[in-house]
């Protein structure tokens, strides 16, 4: 079982060999790790790591723990942020995380073209952002529809962009169908990641419709994710997430005639998302 949305944050952390114990007792033995964040994202900037550093930390850290990938953090609005895309990308970065905190996805679009050169996925957040801007506006599910204009990219949307969340399933919807319409030449991928920012109480009827909305190819682009941190991977609320999922998942595969959706969210969806290149027929 993977976990597809593993932060590493600052302040103390464990290491390698205690990380994989608790996610063992998780169930899971691989996923994403993203590094620390950019300054632009932390409330004391001042303290924030070069981006070099960030990059060589997470590189050396999932070295110790096999399975997991390593994901660079990155914000596009920085001046040298072509050279950590090139930099990044030849140093063994398995992919990018970005989170528009300060900025519209729209005005950035020339890195993430970068980014689907590479070959390597990206990972966004979307929905309301829980940080120190006045910043949700910049990560409503719509203002990622500018993404169909990259040709060759592989990304992630998190957290079912959370309270968009019918938003964020009819953007699917466009991007999906852009692949088997006259844009299909384009080559471009969402994955829905299932990271919690729904509250327990909407879970249920968030799945259902992501699930069930006709004509939408969902079974295969769907990821599952925790949002736990590597500082201290809190197995129990990852085994109390996995176990709630399951249940509403087990029971759209009996009403709705599914096929493993669970295992696909878990397992094989993250594996084919890691695995993308530009050449790849997706």
């Amino acid at each position: 079982m993977k976990d597809a949305h593993i932060h590493y944050m600052p302040g103390p952390a464990d290491p390698p060999k205690e990380f994989l114990r608790k996610t063992a007792l998780a169930g899971v033995d691989g996923g994403t790790i993203f590094s620390m964040p950019p300054a632009s994202f932390r409330h004391d900037p001042e303290n924030s790591q070069h981006w070099r550093e960030r990059l060589e930390f997470i590189l050396e850290y999932t070295a110790d723990t096999p399975g997991f990938h390593p994901f660079l953090w990155i914000d596009p609005t920085e001046a040298d942020a072509v050279e950590q895309i090139n930099t990044a990308a030849a140093a063994g970065i398995h992919g990018f995380k970005c989170i528009c905190n300060h900025f519209y996805p729209a005005t950035q679009l020339d890195k993430f073209r970068l980014i689907a050169e590479t070959g390597l996925p990206l990972h966004f957040h979307s929905g309301i952002l829980y940080d120190h801007y006045a910043s949700s506006e910049f990560n409503r599910p719509i203002a990622f529809e500018c993404l169909i204009g990259v040709k060759n990219l592989k990304f992630a949307l998190a957290h079912v962009g959370w309270p968009w969340c019918d938003e964020y399933i009819a953007l699917y919807g466009k991007l999906n169908d852009a692949q088997i319409s006259v844009l299909h030449d384009l080559n471009l991928r969402m994955y829905a990641d299932l990271t919690p920012g729904t509250p327990g109480i909407y879970r249920r009827e968030v799945l259902r419709k992501l699930y069930c909305m006709k004509h939408y190819r969902v079974d295969s682009f769907v990821i599952w994710g925790s949002d736990s941190q590597v500082n201290d991977y809190n197995y129990k609320d990852v085994l109390e997430l996995l176990e709630r999922d399951r249940r509403i998942m087990d029971e759209i595969v009996v009403e709705y005639g599914k096929t493993d959706i669970y295992r696909k969210a878990t397992e094989f969806n993250i594996e084919s998302f890691y695995a993308f290149s530009k050449t790849a027929d997706n």
